[in-house]
C-alpha cells in the first residue's frame, strides 16, 4: 500500500478534505474557516486509521490562511505541505489562459477530474464563494471559461450601498419574487442558471455535439434543482482532481 495523502480544497470560507489511499478516498469532509482557521479545528483531519505520509493542497484563500494550515501540517503531522500551481498543460489537459498561473488551482484540478470523467466536450461549473464555469474540448483542450460573484455575493452586491436591509434570503426559486427578499434571492438563482446554460448551449450549438455538464461546490446541489439542461453533480470533483495530480508527481519523479 502506498502512503496515504491528505488532499485539501481551500476555498475562500470553507475547506474539504480527503484522506486518498491507493486512489480511493478513505475519508473526508468539510469546514467552515471563516479566514481564520484554528488549529483545533483542522484538527478534524487527523485520522488514526491513515496517517498521511503527503499533503497536497489547492488553496485560493488569503495567503494567511495557507500560511495557517502549513504550520498546522508541520505541528501536527510533520509535513511540508505541497501547494499546487497551475502549468500550461499536464494530466491530458491544455491551459488556455496566456500565464497559466492565473488560472485558480482548484479550476486546474476540477479540470482534470473532468478530463478523466469527461472524454469529449464538457463543462465543468464550481458554485461557491465564486461561481466558476469552464469549458474544455475533446483531446483536453481548455476553452476558457467564466466567473460570476457566487450566489450569495450576488445579493450582497447588490444590497451594499442601498437603503434595503440585510435580511434571512429565503430558499430561492426560478420564478419571480414577491417580496424585494425574494426578487433577490431568485434573481441569484436565474442569474447563474442562465450563465451555466447559455455556456453549454453556445458549446453545443458551435461543437455540434453535446456537452457533458458537471456541477461541483457548494451550491451545486441547489442549482442541479433547477437547471434546464442535462448535467451530473460532482462534490468532491477538486478532491478527484487533486488526488490525480499528487499521483502523477509520484509517477513522474
Amino acid at each position: 500500500m502506498t502512503d496515504a495523502i491528505l488532499l485539501l480544497d481551500v476555498g475562500n470560507t470553507r475547506l474539504r478534505w480527503a484522506v486518498d489511499v491507493d486512489g480511493s478516498f478513505l475519508t473526508g469532509g468539510q469546514l467552515v474557516h471563516g479566514g481564520q482557521p484554528a488549529i483545533s479545528d483542522l484538527d478534524v483531519m487527523l485520522n488514526a486509521e491513515a496517517t498521511p505520509g503527503r499533503l497536497v493542497a489547492s488553496c485560493v484563500a488569503d495567503e494567511s490562511v495557507w500560511e495557517r494550515i502549513a504550520q498546522w501540517a508541520q505541528t501536527r503531522l510533520a509535513l511540508a505541505p505541497e501547494r499546487v500551481r497551475s502549468p500550461a498543460r499536464g494530466l491530458g489537459v491544455i491551459n488556455a489562459y496566456a500565464d497559466p498561473a492565473r488560472l485558480g488551482s482548484d479550476r486546474w484540478a476540477a479540470l482534470v477530474a473532468l478530463r478523466a470523467l469527461c472524454p469529449g466536450y464538457a463543462c465543468v461549473v464550481d458554485a461557491g464563494t465564486a461561481t466558476t464555469v469552464d469549458l474544455l474540448a475533446p483531446g483536453g483542450r481548455h476553452l476558457g471559461g467564466y466567473i460570476l460573484p457566487g450566489r450569495r455575493q450576488l445579493v450582497s452586491g447588490v444590497l451594499e450601498g442601498t437603503s434595503v436591509p440585510a435580511a434571512e434570503l429565503p430558499v430561492p426559486e426560478r420564478m419571480p419574487g414577491r417580496s424585494t427578499e425574494a426578487c433577490l434571492a431568485n434573481g441569484a438563482l436565474v442569474a447563474l442558471c442562465a450563465l451555466i446554460e447559455s455556456a453549454v448551449q453556445r458549446l453545443e450549438s458551435e461543437a455540434r455535439e453535446s456537452v457533458q455538464c458537471v456541477l461541483t461546490g457548494g451550491d451545486s446541489a441547489l442549482l442541479s434543482r433547477h437547471l434546464e439542461i442535462p448535467h451530473v453533480t460532482e462534490p468532491a470533483l477538486v478532491l478527484r482532481g487533486l488526488a490525480r495530480i499528487a499521483r502523477e508527481d509520484v509517477a513522474s519523479s
